[in-house]
């Protein structure tokens, strides 16, 4: 398996004119589907989840990449992961956003007893060029719309309004997190892409119930026509 990724400084950077910031948040709080939790355990509501500050008020909401950069809880490594954690993500906005640790519907395979740390880089949206000491690279970062759906129901084309190369290398989050009562949590994929294309679904575990269809999500994009220091 190929993977992408993407690391950058803590701190706001200008690259090329370009804004973004990363930074990281430490948290316990916990959102999780409603089906197979155990009895007792209780889902933080968005309101009581502290919101994120950016340094850098962005012109709009900026294109968010989140990952958990600890295993505080882990118990299942390097066997299965227990507990099995992504990001949940809600409220992107111009200077915050929220964000919390997401079990969906896997609950009953380990516990979170302590924080982690959940990494972020937020990206001023648009079609950018980077220049680095390994040359220069083509850059597009959007939010989608609330449009991506789940696994189970087909992946979502989202078109990069330019040409990169023919296999661009790209990193995908999920931006929104809808109920618990009506999904079950998940995350984001990149199924496929082309120069001007991404295919990107929501998945979700299938330790609860086989199912993998989602309600419409948005999701962040960052695709680089090639790899680079910048």
């Amino acid at each position: 398996m190929t993977v992408s990724f993407l690391a950058v400084l803590p701190g706001v950077h200008e690259l090329n004119g370009v804004w973004m910031e990363a930074g990281r948040t430490n948290t316990q709080r916990l959102k999780f589907g409603k089906n197979c939790k155990p009895p007792g355990l209780k889902e933080d509501s968005w309101n009581a989840i502290r919101e994120t500050r950016f340094e850098h008020t962005f012109m709009r909401p900026p294109a968010l990449l989140t990952t958990i950069q600890t295993v505080n809880n882990e118990k299942g490594l390097p066997s299965n992961s227990r507990p099995w954690l992504t990001v949940a993500v809600q409220r992107v906005n111009v200077d915050s956003t929220r964000v919390a640790l997401e079990m969906s519907e896997t609950t009953p395979y380990g516990k979170v007893d302590q924080p982690e740390r959940v990494g972020w880089i937020a990206i001023e949206q648009g079609i950018h060029t980077l220049l680095g000491s390994t040359g220069s690279a083509t850059m597009v970062a959007l939010k989608s719309k609330r449009v991506v759906e789940g696994v189970g129901n087909g992946p979502t084309t989202l078109r990069l309004r330019t040409a990169l190369s023919a296999s661009p290398l790209v990193v995908v989050s999920q931006s929104t997190r809808r109920p618990s009562k009506t999904d079950d949590g998940g995350w984001a994929r990149a199924i496929a892409s082309s120069r001007r294309t991404v295919d990107v679904a929501i998945d979700e575990d299938t330790s609860c119930d086989r199912e993998r269809k989602h309600g419409t999500e948005q999701v962040s994009v960052a695709a680089f026509d090639r790899a680079g220091i910048f």
